[in-house]
């Protein structure tokens, strides 16, 4: 019977902390229903005209709801007859001046797990996940960070899709061999930040501790029950 309710505690707790794992939007900006346009913008190292040029893109936001980071969607592609074999880079950097800063985690993306383009239909799904669920990065909420889309080495041209419909929380950036990122003209790329979102320590501890306690009262009346009979 001990045994029993001890399981049962155990199953409880974790259920409760489950709960608060299911990843939450901490920052979000979609292509609206009526928009009837759309644009990409580059991203990659690539040789042009015997020159090599390194374009970024960051896409700046404020986060929502505090936790740890889980994925980063967007919507990307390959230029089609543009020969890229570089895996794409995705890195959340804390935002410093308004400039993305120290870089927080990244992630290489495989180029095969990129179509080319052109793109069909409308851009209004996202088809690109980076998933940071391993790294534990914590975002704080009412904080401003950076998406940045980048490759180490050429070749590479990748084209990531937004509109100029307004995301008010941030805005896209590009950045070309040296420099600053220049922010675009009301420019945003299409993105979706996840947190996972935990209860606090003590809120935890309160729940864990009023389950406990049932259990060790229903075993008190058990124990109770048996020297009465």
């Amino acid at each position: 019977m001990r045994l029993f309710l001890i399981a049962i505690v155990g199953a409880n707790i974790t259920s409760f902390g489950s709960a608060f794992a299911e990843p939450l939007v901490t920052a979000s900006h979609t292509m609206p229903p009526t928009a009837s346009g759309w644009f990409n913008a580059g991203a990659g190292i690539a040789r042009d005209g015997g020159m090599i040029f390194d374009n970024r893109l960051a896409q700046t936001f404020t986060a929502t709801v505090g936790g740890q980071l889980t994925d980063v969607f967007f919507i990307a592609e390959k230029l089609y007859n543009s020969y890229t074999d570089a895996d794409l880079r995705v890195s959340i950097t804390a935002l410093v001046d308004g400039q993305p800063g120290t870089v927080i985690g990244n992630i290489l993306m495989a180029v095969d797990s990129f179509p080319e383009d052109p793109f069909i239909g409308r851009p209004d799904s996202f088809n690109a996940v980076a998933n940071f669920s391993l790294q534990d990065i914590q975002l704080d909420w009412g904080s401003e960070y950076a998406v940045v889309f980048s490759t180490d080495t050429p070749e590479a041209n990748y084209r990531i899709y937004g509109d100029y419909f307004g995301y008010a929380a941030g805005t896209m950036m590009d950045f070309q061999n040296s420099g600053s990122f220049v922010p675009s003209s009301g420019g945003d790329l299409f993105f979706q930040v996840t947190v996972s979102s935990v209860p606090e320590p003590s809120a935890a501890i309160l729940v864990a501790s009023l389950i406990l306690g049932l259990c060790l009262n229903a075993i008190s009346r058990c124990a109770l029950s048996k020297r009465t009979n």
